[in-house]
């Protein structure tokens, strides 16, 4: 029973861990990785720096008169040394629970660790599914208390468009709920409404001047 329990616990973690950054996921991930993961070695992640704009990567920024030539020179406001963001190195630990394998932040370094650990360049891709959303709800369900009440402010505070889809419905339920008068839906309505039944105001007819030419006006 128990193994059954961790298989499918580590399949909701698997399908959840797809949905991108979440804090709140992030806090249910670590709490159940550190109580039936297994650290199995450390790989480090790359991220490769950007070059400020601003600057060009020089770090200093130039001001020219009307002719070109250099009135002053400072430091640039918008980065570092040229650097609006530093290459960092991420260093992970992957963890197995059940069949399926996660990595967990260690530490983060800006110069090259010369670590023999396998090393990855960007960000580890994410692959949302249909069963992400399903997945991540049940955890938040089991190990976030609260969650139902953190949910109900969250949800219904936009409308969205593809109304009919059924992953819409409930969202754009709880809007109407909420704003009432203010939806959307019924702001839409009361548009229509007023332009089908209200009546066409008729335009005044304007007065229409005989014309005459100017050599015929009698001063």
């Amino acid at each position: 029973m128990k193994n059954l329990f961790l298989s499918i616990l580590s399949w909701l973690l698997h399908h959840a861990n797809q949905h991108g950054k979440d804090q709140h996921f992030y806090k249910i991930k670590n709490k159940i990785l550190a109580k039936y993961g297994k650290h199995i070695c450390y790989e480090v992640q790359f991220i490769e720096g950007k070059k400020c704009y601003s600057c060009k990567g020089t770090g200093q920024h130039q001001y020219f008169d009307q002719y070109g030539f250099t009135l002053a020179t400072t430091i640039c406001w918008n980065c570092t040394n040229g650097w609006y963001k530093r290459s960092c190195w991420n260093i992970l630990s992957l963890v197995r629970f059940g069949k399926y394998e996660f990595h967990q932040p260690l530490m983060r370094v800006y110069e090259d660790p010369q670590s023999k650990c396998k090393t990855f360049n960007g960000y580890v891709e994410r692959h949302p599914s249909r069963l992400t959303g399903f997945a991540i709800t049940i955890l938040f369900l089991i190990y976030e208390k609260g969650y139902l009440k953190r949910w109900w402010k969250s949800a219904g505070w936009s409308w969205k468009s593809y109304w009919w889809r059924p992953s819409s419905w409930l969202n754009n339920l709880i809007h109407i709920i909420k704003n009432g008068g203010k939806s959307i839906p019924a702001i839409r309505l009361k548009v229509w409404l007023n332009n089908i039944l209200l009546p066409i105001t008729p335009q005044k007819k304007q007065p229409v001047y005989d014309q005459f030419d100017e050599d015929d006006l009698p001063f």
